[in-house]
């Protein structure tokens, strides 16, 4: 593995998280098995007849059984798909092929698509379906050569993900910790702060939050310091009452006296630098109330990198102090949440939200995180980069070019390799069979999904508006773990495999 740490001024974008609240694959999601399916949905229905929530989606339609788009609900409509003729594939492989077969062996025969495919070695890109909680690490060489590496978000996932990627990245060391609110799917992993800090022989890490967060913070890990007065005497007389010798109550003293985060607090509205990096923090309507909503902190990195990670409305006044700090200038890269494709959520946007707020921000090149399932990273890719960028010619362009052509599949080599749309239209039908190229086992299903979404009348009204910012530059794309950017004021580039992005099964 190459040495990943920036050689340049440029910042780079590591991605450790991309996943929903419930990360990704979910153990008892792994677990299940079709014939599971009924008592799951008898209990979804119960479920729904004590919903506290009342709201529907953009088009008026029933809406879901749970606040979230109910895992039951999609896969057992996503198995009822796979019945129809036509719809399930020729040839299902072997059991890591990532085709879903209710006879065959683990995982094979898992129902949900994305856990499926995230425990399937044979199937293209399945493990981008691996998704942690949304967070990223910011690194940057400041003007004394020193690089500095921001965690943006540590979540429930944190631990984990550091293993996996850490060390292919060479971070050992944290300057500063940014949370944006506090869920736990973005604080909860402040405990293992503990462990990694002790590991890289460090004493403590600087924290940046709002109040609010800290409050939160101080109640879930108090001895951390976050908490009141009264909560840390308590919690220091417990511990040294537990303390069994002169030595443990002397480690219990000095652990109190040397609190691992030092915590900072930072407002919606304000401007600093944190470990050389501009920070412009932003406040983010995410769930609550319609007349009291609850707020998530957003950021604006360096002046070039806007995240808006844990969201279902962009205020007004975000999105004008957004324009005033950026001025003429387009961010060169928005990271935001899109939890689905279709309906609404209460504290999250599904992709109607996510389309219209990049619009509006005028955004050139776009990262979905917070995605949930049991949507595959090729039915994201299909229906949010590759159909998006096909909407500038008229017609279903979701399904045909301008010549009224359809589109080809995405087709791999046997080595794992890509084979470009040019060529896919030139191969003989014996390749497909004798295994040196495969499509996608979710590809028939992507464009299922695509045609779903295209077909409503939310999605088409966007369809004008989308057409001149596609024209304008505009792309959106999902995210991946493992995803490495380098990012100026006015470019995003991908960092190269082994050079800061992360391919293939490293696991």
């Amino acid at each position: 593995m190459s040495d990943t740490v920036p050689t340049d001024g440029n910042l780079q974008v590591l991605f450790l998280g991309t996943g929903a609240s419930a990360s990704a694959p979910i153990g008892s999601c792994l677990a299940t098995r079709e014939h599971d399916r009924a008592d799951r949905a008898d209990r979804a229905d119960r479920a729904d007849r004590n919903n506290k929530y009342d709201y529907a989606d953009d088009d008026g339609r029933d809406p879901p059984r749970d606040p979230y788009p109910h895992w039951d609900e999609n896969v057992v409509d996503y198995l009822a798909w796979l019945q129809q003729p036509g719809n399930a594939p020729a040839a299902l492989g072997d059991a890591s092929s990532g085709h879903f077969n209710p006879d065959g062996a683990f995982p094979a025969c898992v129902p949900c698509p994305s856990c499926r495919e995230a425990k399937s070695h044979g199937c293209p890109e399945g493990w981008k379906n691996r998704r942690g909680n949304p967070s990223i690490v910011l690194r940057k060489r400041d003007k004394s050569g020193t690089v500095r590496t921001v965690l943006v978000d540590a979540g429930k996932s944190f631990a984990a993900k550091t293993a996996d990627f850490f060390g292919i990245w060479r971070i050992k060391e944290l300057d500063a910790v940014i949370v944006t609110h506090k869920h736990t799917d973005a604080m909860c992993g402040i405990d293992g702060l503990r462990e990694f800090y002790m590991a890289a022989g460090m004493r403590s890490v600087r924290l940046y939050t709002d109040a609010k967060t800290v409050v939160a913070a101080g109640c879930a890990f108090p001895h951390f310091g976050a908490a009141s007065e009264e909560m840390q005497r308590a919690m220091i007389a417990e511990m040294l009452a537990a303390a069994e010798t002169a030595a443990d109550r002397e480690r219990v003293r000095k652990m109190l006296q040397d609190p691992v985060i030092e915590w900072h607090t930072i407002s919606d509205t304000e401007d600093t630098e944190i470990a050389g990096i501009k920070v412009s923090a932003l406040k983010l309507h995410h769930g609550g109330k319609p007349d009291r909503p609850a707020t998530c902190l957003g950021f604006l990195f360096d002046e070039s990198v806007l995240y808006l990670s844990d969201l279902h409305e962009l205020p007004d006044s975000t999105l004008l102090r957004i324009k005033t700090l950026l001025g003429d200038r387009r961010p060169a890269l928005i990271i935001i949440d899109m939890l689905c494709p279709f309906g609404t959520a209460p504290s999250h946007l599904t992709m109607d939200g996510t389309l219209r707020t990049l619009m509006a921000l005028n955004a050139t090149r776009a990262i979905t995180v917070g995605m949930g399932q049991p949507w595959t990273f090729n039915v994201y890719f299909e229906l949010l980069h590759l159909s998006v960028s096909r909407v500038r010619h008229a017609g279903p362009f979701w399904k045909t070019d301008e010549n009224g052509t359809p589109y080809p599949p995405r087709v791999w080599n046997s080595d794992g390799s890509e084979v470009s749309p040019e060529e896919v239209a030139d191969l003989p039908q014996s390749a497909f069979e004798n295994g040196s190229v495969k499509r996608h086992p979710s590809d028939v299903w992507a464009k299922h999904v695509v045609e779903q979404y295209w077909s409503r009348p939310s999605a088409q009204a966007l369809v004008p508006d989308l057409i001149e910012w596609v024209a304008n530059g505009g792309s959106v794309e999902p995210g991946f773990d493992g995803l490495g950017l380098s990012v100026t004021t006015n470019s995003c580039e991908n960092l190269p495999v082994g050079q800061g992005t992360i391919s293939g099964w490293p696991l």
